[in-house]
């Protein structure tokens, strides 16, 4: 929801500093109804008490507005009193505004570090969104293969060209990680014709067959 600037009217602060309090009978029917702020709280243009501490429209001081989307950090300034910053831990704020470099893939692990479109950031790293479980499970690593226009990020659970691990391709579907009947391993895995394979299922050129 978009910020609601408190009304100014520092003109009228100013007069009220101005008469002191010997003159504030002038404006109030007594002294006692001009605002008396608690302990720790500052007086602002705006006319209400502000805990410059904390409060993004008086931060550290009367009139210092933070920019949308950052909070007042009691110690965020670099004399250890209060300044504008990110209101959510863990963010890094880059001008006026903030970044979560762990998992902003954008900015990931650094303001303008950006993943490839088919990565995603996580721990402050660009990778492949395979999910750890099914890498192990799969004994395929993380879903990074070499493309015709280099590294990608392949489907090793239904990707016939990258099925189960990078480079095996299978001739039907990949389910699972595993090629369904019909299909073909990577070649490491296709049997040798010369090392007393199947004959009937690979065939004889000196049987006439």
């Amino acid at each position: 929801m978009p910020r609601v600037q408190r009304t100014v009217a520092p003109f009228f602060a100013a007069f009220l500093a101005a008469l002191g309090t010997s003159g504030c009978s002038y404006l109030f029917p007594s002294c006692a109804t001009i605002p008396d702020c608690p302990k720790g709280q500052k007086l602002c243009n705006n006319l209400n008490c502000s805990d410059v501490s904390t409060d993004p429209f008086n931060c550290g001081f009367c009139d210092n507005a933070c920019s949308e989307g950052l909070a007042c950090i009691p110690d965020a300034g670099p004399d250890g009193g209060p300044a504008c910053g990110c209101a959510v831990a863990g963010q890094t704020k880059v001008g006026a505004h903030c970044y979560d470099f762990s998992v902003d893939s954008r900015n990931c692990g650094g303001f303008g570090k950006s993943c490839r479109p088919d990565q995603v950031c996580f721990d402050g790293g660009c990778g492949c969104p395979m999910p750890g479980y099914l890498a192990s499970f799969l004994d395929g690593g993380d879903g990074e293969c070499t493309g015709d226009a280099g590294p990608v990020c392949a489907d090793l659970i239904n990707d016939p060209t990258n099925c189960g691990v990078c480079g095996r391709v299978c001739a039907g579907e990949c389910t699972l990680g595993e090629c369904e009947d019909g299909g073909v391993p990577d070649a490491g895995e296709i049997p040798d014709a010369g090392d007393g394979g199947d004959a009937g299922a690979l065939g004889d050129a000196g049987d006439g067959g």
